[in-house]
């Protein structure tokens, strides 16, 4: 989780400097590459009348 959450925190640094962005996108390959996923379902409201099923990673967050 801890590499997640760093994950997380550089890509909220995306485009404020080229080497960060280069550290997110080999940080969330090596995530995504070592995880022993557990995908989960979950419904989410598109608009008050439509909604729409996806599926994530309840460990990475990658979505599926």
């Amino acid at each position: 989780m801890t590499l997640v959450r760093a994950r997380n925190l550089l890509q909220s640094m995306t485009g404020s400097n080229e080497e960060l962005d280069q550290i997110a996108v080999q940080l969330t390959a090596f995530i995504e590459k070592h995880c022993d996923h557990d995908f989960v379902y979950d419904l989410i409201d598109i608009s008050p009348e439509c909604s729409k099923t996806i599926s994530y990673c309840s460990k990475c967050e990658r979505l599926a």
